[in-house]
C-alpha cells in the first residue's frame, strides 16, 4: 500500500514547517507529500520546497477545490489529509495503514486536539473534549463529521463517489465522508490524533455563531457554498 499525504496551504509560512517536519518523520514514511498551494503570497512554497516535497500551485483558494486537486494529482492508492497548521502524532500513518489493511473499510478519520497554549478556553474545551464525545455518538447514529485535518481513504473510491464538491466553501470533509459511505464503510478512531493550532478558536463567540450557521446551511438547506471561514494567519 502506498500513501500520499496532501496538505492544503494558503500563506502558511509560520506553521507549515512544523507540519512538514511531523509528516516527514512518521514511523511509517509517506510515499508522497503534496503541498496544495492556494495562491500564497508569502514563503509557503519556498518552505515546502526546502523539504523536497511536491508543490502544486492552484488557481483557486477554496479548501474544497484544493482537496479535490490534490485527490486528482496524487499517485498513491491511499490519500491522507492534514492541514498546514496541524501536527499529526508520529505513528499517524502507521495507524492509518494498519486500519485500512485489517478492516474492510474505504476510509478512516480521527480527532484533533489543540496544542497551542494561547488557544482560547472555549476552543480548547470544544476540540479536546466536546468533539471526542459528539463524534462517537453522531457516527454511531449515521452522521459522520469527518475532519479534513485528520482523515484518509482510498483515492479511487473517493473519485468513484464523486470526489470533493469544488463549489463548497466549507464542510467538504463532511461531504466526502457522506459520499464515501455510499461505496463502503468509513470508521472513526478517536485514538488517531492530530494536534491543531486552532487559531480560529481564538475568535471566541463569533466562531461559535459562524459554526452554527455552517451546520444550519449544510444540514437543513443542503448548502455549503454560502458561509465560510475568514483567513486567519
Amino acid at each position: 500500500m502506498k500513501i500520499s499525504v496532501l496538505i492544503p496551504a494558503y500563506n502558511e509560512e509560520k506553521l507549515l514547517g512544523k507540519t512538514l517536519n511531523a509528516v516527514t518523520h512518521q514511523t511509517r514514511p509517506p510515499d508522497e507529500i503534496i503541498v496544495l498551494d492556494a495562491q500564497s503570497t508569502d514563503a509557503t512554497a519556498k518552505i515546502a520546497e526546502s523539504y523536497r516535497v511536491t508543490v502544486l500551485p492552484l488557481e483557486r483558494k477554496t479548501i474544497s477545490y484544493s482537496r479535490q486537486q490534490g485527490l486528482l494529482a496524487a499517485h498513491s492508492e491511499v490519500v491522507a489529509f492534514v492541514d498546514a497548521d496541524v501536527v499529526p502524532h508520529p505513528d499517524w500513518l502507521e495507524r492509518i495503514e494498519h486500519a485500512l489493511t485489517i478492516k474492510p473499510i474505504v476510509g478512516i478519520f480521527g480527532t484533533t486536539r489543540v496544542y497551542q497554549d494561547k488557544a482560547g478556553i472555549i476552543s480548547r474545551f470544544y476540540f479536546n473534549y466536546v468533539t471526542q464525545f459528539t463524534n462517537v455518538v453522531l457516527h454511531k447514529i449515521g452522521i459522520t463529521l469527518a475532519t479534513g485535518q485528520n482523515m484518509a481513504f482510498y483515492r479511487q473510491k473517493a473519485l468513484d463517489a464523486g470526489g470533493f464538491p469544488v463549489e463548497f466553501k466549507i464542510c467538504e470533509d463532511w461531504e466526502i465522508a457522506k459520499r464515501l459511505k455510499k461505496v463502503g464503510s468509513i470508521i472513526y478512531d478517536p485514538t488517531l490524533i492530530s494536534n491543531t493550532s486552532d487559531r480560529r478558536g481564538n475568535e471566541g463567540i463569533p466562531y461559535i455563531i459562524r459554526y452554527i450557521k455552517i451546520m444550519f446551511f449544510y444540514f437543513v438547506l443542503h448548502r455549503a457554498d454560502v458561509v465560510g471561514f475568514p483567513n486567519i494567519r
